[in-house]
């Protein structure tokens, strides 16, 4: 994938940290195509591509980086339901994917899927929303498989 998509720390902005999609670190590098994704390595963007972000990454320019506000109060709520219904929609995309990889014992796969599951289901629904469970449930059954956690 994007093994030029080098991150110059002169162009982040002071006190913007960047980190990876998959293990939090300090991020390097950078999706071309949505410029919203960054990874602390080669390998985390690899596994982030075959997994789950190949899918999604035409949508999250949209959500991660919106327009400025502008139009009536009806037109911005009902671009804010859109982006939310989008949010809603790409989180279980990502789900299915993470159960799909589960499924067939891709376990470094359903990782970054039920990551991005979790992380769409708590910036719509919140922290503490029980509609988080399944995306929790699969982040487990992937940590277990690839031996991270013991039963």
């Amino acid at each position: 994938m994007g093994r030029e998509g080098i991150v110059s720390n002169l162009s982040v902005p002071r006190g913007v940290k960047l980190c990876c999609e998959i293990c939090g670190r300090p991020a390097t590098r950078q999706c071309l195509k949505c410029r919203v994704t960054y990874y602390c390595s080669d390998e985390h963007q690899d596994i982030d591509s075959k997994a789950i972000h190949s899918t999604l990454c035409p949508h999250f320019p949209a959500f991660r980086n919106p327009p400025p506000v502008a139009g009536s109060t009806e037109e911005r709520q009902k671009k804010k339901k859109e982006m939310e219904q989008l949010q809603i929609d790409l989180s279980e995309t990502a789900l299915s994917y993470a159960t799909n990889f589960l499924i067939a014992g891709k376990f470094e796969l359903a990782m970054p899927a039920a990551l991005q599951s979790l992380r769409l289901g708590v910036s719509v629904f919140g922290a503490n929303s029980s509609r988080l469970v399944p995306a929790y449930l699969q982040l487990g059954e992937a940590s277990v498989g690839l031996g991270k956690l013991q039963q």
